[in-house]
C-alpha cells in the first residue's frame, strides 16, 4: 500500500493532466492580449485574477496567479526585459506547483518567441545565438529500457517477502514468550524439531502469499 501512494503521488505531481486545460488567475491580462492568446494555444485558459494575489495564494484560493505589472507594455516596446510575477504556494505540491511548472513552461516558450522576433525586426537571424544544434540519439532498444525501470522490482520483491514474514517469525519467537504462551507449547508432547518447524513453515507461507500478491 505504501508502495503504491508513493507512486500515485509521483504519478499525480509530476506527469499527470499534463494536456488538461487548466485556469490561470491573471492580474492586468489586458496588457499583454497577445500573450493571453499564447496561453490558451498551449491549453492554459486565463481569467481574471484577485486583487491581492499573494493573499488569495496564501489562502488557497488559487493555485498560481500571473501578475502582469503596468509599464510590461511599455518595457517590450522599449525593447527592455517585461517584468512578469508568478504567486504560488510550493507548500501545496499537488496542485500549485503542478500548475506552476506547467505555466512556467509556457512563459519560458513565449519568452522564446519573442527573443526571435526581436532578432528579426533588427534583420538578425534567430539561429546567431543558437550556435549550437544538440540532436540527441537514443540507442537504447526498448527492452534494455524497460530493464533499467524494471531493475527496482527485485529488490521491492525482496523487501516485501522480507516484510510480509517479519511480523509472523517475530510473534512466534519472542511474542510468545512475551505473552506467555512459550512454556506451555514446550510442555505439549510435541518434538521441539517439529515445532521449530511449523514455525519456519508457517513464516515461510506467510512470505509466499506476500510474494504471490506483490507478483
Amino acid at each position: 500500500a505504501l508502495f503504491m501512494g508513493l507512486m500515485s503521488f509521483v504519478l499525480e505531481t509530476t506527469v499527470s493532466d499534463v494536456e488538461k486545460s487548466i485556469s490561470l488567475p491573471v492580474v492586468g491580462m489586458e496588457l499583454a492580449p497577445n500573450m493571453m492568446a499564447f496561453l490558451r494555444q498551449n491549453n492554459i485558459d486565463p481569467i481574471a485574477g484577485p486583487e491581492d494575489p499573494d493573499a488569495a495564494v496564501s489562502n488557497r484560493d488559487y493555485g498560481v496567479v500571473l501578475v502582469i505589472p503596468e509599464n510590461f507594455g511599455e518595457s517590450l516596446k522599449a525593447g527592455m526585459p517585461a517584468p512578469l510575477r508568478l504567486v504560488y504556494d510550493s507548500s501545496r505540491t499537488k496542485d500549485s506547483e503542478r500548475d506552476y511548472r506547467r505555466v512556467r513552461e509556457v512563459l519560458r516558450a513565449y519568452n522564446s518567441v519573442l527573443a526571435g522576433l526581436r532578432l528579426q525586426v533588427r534583420g538578425i537571424s534567430p539561429t546567431v545565438v543558437q550556435p549550437l544544434a544538440i540532436n540527441v540519439s537514443n540507442v537504447a532498444s526498448p527492452s534494455a529500457q524497460a530493464i533499467s525501470v524494471l531493475g527496482v522490482i527485485p529488490y521491492f520483491v525482496i523487501f516485501s517477502m522480507f516484510m510480509g514474514g517479519f511480523y509472523l517469525a517475530t510473534d512466534t519467537t519472542a511474542g510468545e514468550r512475551e505473552q506467555g504462551s512459550l512454556e506451555p507449547l514446550l510442555a505439549q508432547p510435541v518434538a521441539r524439531a517439529a515445532l521449530a518447524l511449523g514455525k519456519l513453515l508457517a513464516t515461510a507461507l506467510f512470505s509466499a502469499v506476500t510474494l504471490l500478491l506483490v507478483l
